[in-house]
């Protein structure tokens, strides 16, 4: 006999309707069954090398053409491979029916006894011309529709997941969520037109209690879903979003700041336990809309050890680093000149070490008497070093206080005199009758010196001579004396000397000043006479520049200082 393709009941000859569901059942087949002839199901397609061969359905039974009778999953079995051609709509959905028929034949076993006689007979005929072997692939199709349901669940998780930026728990309650959606449509589908979901669903589902049990399963499945999407979607849950860069400075107020979010639908209030290293430090508490964010500030000891440190907020849990900031030891101040004349540049020049746990900037600020002259901010590495150069100048004479960092250094800037040609700088002996004429033929200003022999370094008399100058030093005691010069410019009363000295000379002979005295006597017939004679020698002297005969070229340092 025939099954309904709906339900799958078995059907009597001549029947247009089916008994049990009351579906009509395809006119074809009543029609091949009133005139008593075999019913062309299918032909095999072109595809296949029993190309235009077909089955037939004669007396109960599938027949291949050529081959002999076949089982009805024989037949769903070579449509499954795509061999198939049916002869006409809805012969597929027929089979089928006699497939899930053979497959409820236990069921139906058990309920012969009070089923009428004539269906005894056919349904045990049929059930005992295919029992024991149900083709796979008919299985398979009965748990399309739970498979579907299954991958999408986990597509859109999955898509959740990533559009809620990773955060797995609400990536499941989305589609946990629409999950019960679908549940919510298919129980109403189930309520409506259960015969067109029993061939998709397992064999438990489409069975003879199917109309009853189906929404039932379904409902069930519905609000679980439900259930779990509201506990993990709907209701107040929150993330603790920790920052990239778990380094937290011990500096004079080290925290870390982290971000606690409320990714549920509700409004709630998060309250949590804040701990460093298993010591509790604070609670936090937070009113949180749905979707809101607020930022948190763990506060953590400036005497915290550097090194690995666990901070705990609730279940959070985050490995922290402590570290010492950036410090800068900044080597001496290395300038050059020392003393300048005013708006002379000065060439500062200093090392600077990052001495800290992380990369800084040092501002490179250079203070010259309080006020910033110039700045070169620079990022410097843990341990590393970096040189920085500075020009300065000042537009005042006095001292100039130069400072970077801790580091300080005082340049003199001097203002530049010339003194009138024969200016005495320093009369330390007079008293004598000689006298001393000195010649500059240079082209820049000189400056005399005279020591005596016995105190080389100590001066008793200095003079400026202008350049292409002359001049006499008089009353020059008597004496051997050491005579030094040099020759300069922007000589200056700070230093008592030249700014710039081009050259310093020692004469290699000193200058003997001597006086001497005599007495001569005559007389004549009338008187007596004596006269007194006394003498000195006076020096002249020209300045050269490089050594001769008579003097050498010498160094600062061993020339006197006034």
């Amino acid at each position: 006999m025939p099954a309904c393709p709906s339900c799958g009941r078995d059907s009597t000859e001549g029947d247009e309707f089916c008994r049990g569901c009351g579906h009509e059942l395809p006119r074809t087949i009543a029609a091949a069954q009133q005139a008593g002839g075999p019913l062309i199901v299918a032909t095999f397609g072109p595809t296949t090398g029993w190309a235009g061969k077909t089955i037939a359905y004669e007396n109960q039974h599938f027949v291949l053409e050529g081959l002999g009778p076949i089982t009805a999953e024989g037949v769903l079995e070579y449509d499954r491979q795509g061999h198939l051609v049916w002869a006409y709509a809805g012969l597929r959905e027929w089979v089928q029916g006699i497939v899930t028929s053979h497959q409820a034949a236990p069921v139906a076993a058990a309920q012969q006894a009070e089923r009428p006689a004539e269906s005894r007979r056919g349904g045990s005929g049929t059930a005992g011309s295919n029992a024991g072997k149900p083709p796979s692939g008919g299985r398979e199709r009965t748990w399309v529709l739970p498979t579907m349901l299954l991958v999408a669940l986990g597509v859109v998780a999955v898509l959740a997941t990533i559009l809620e930026g990773g955060y797995v728990r609400d990536g499941i309650g989305i589609a946990f969520a629409l999950l019960a959606v679908a549940l919510l449509v298919l129980f109403v589908w189930s309520l409506v037109k259960p015969e067109t979901l029993s061939p998709r669903l397992p064999h438990a589902a489409s069975s003879s209690g199917s109309p009853v049990r189906l929404p039932a399963i379904v409902a069930c499945l519905c609000v679980a879903s439900f259930a779990l999407a509201a506990v993990l979607w709907w209701m107040p849950h929150y993330q603790v979003i920790a920052p990239t860069d778990k380094r937290v400075i011990l500096d004079a107020t080290p925290a870390m700041t982290v971000k606690v979010k409320n990714h549920g639908l509700f409004p709630g209030t998060y309250t949590a336990s804040y701990k460093v290293a298993g010591q509790e430090q604070s609670v936090v508490r937070l009113r949180l809309s749905p979707g809101e964010e607020q930022s948190v500030t763990l506060a953590v000891s400036p005497d915290t050890p550097t090194g690995p440190q666990l901070l705990q907020l609730g279940s959070a849990e985050i490995l922290a680093t402590a570290l010492h900031p950036a410090e800068f030891r900044v080597g001496a101040l290395q300038v050059d000149p020392a003393i300048v004349k005013i708006r002379q540049e000065i060439s500062v020049q200093a090392s600077v070490e990052n001495v800290g746990d992380i990369s800084g900037t040092f501002p490179g600020a250079m203070e010259a008497n309080g006020g910033e002259v110039d700045a070169q901010p620079t990022v410097i590495g843990p341990g590393e070093s970096t040189t920085f150069t500075y020009a300065v100048s000042e537009n005042s004479a006095g001292p100039c206080r130069l400072q970077l960092g801790d580091a300080r250094k005082t340049v003199m800037v001097v203002h530049p005199v010339r003194p009138p040609n024969g200016h005495l700088l320093l009369r330390g002996a007079s008293g004598g009758s000689a006298h001393l004429t000195i010649k500059n033929r240079n082209g820049i200003d000189a400056m005399a010196i005279l020591t005596r022999t016995s105190s080389p370094k100590a001066p008793v008399l200095a003079v400026y001579v202008r350049k292409r100058g002359k001049t006499t030093l008089n009353n020059v005691p008597d004496g051997r004396y050491i005579v030094w010069d040099c020759i300069g410019r922007d000589w200056n009363t700070y230093m008592r000397d030249f700014l710039t000295t081009e050259e310093h000379s020692r004469w290699r002979d000193p200058l003997v000043f001597s006086t001497t005295s005599s007495t001569s006597y005559w007389s004549d017939a009338y008187y007596n006479y004596s006269q007194r004679h006394t003498g000195w020698t006076n020096w002249t002297l020209t300045l050269g520049n490089g050594p001769s005969k008579y003097s050498t070229v010498t160094s600062s340092s061993r020339f006197p200082e006034l």
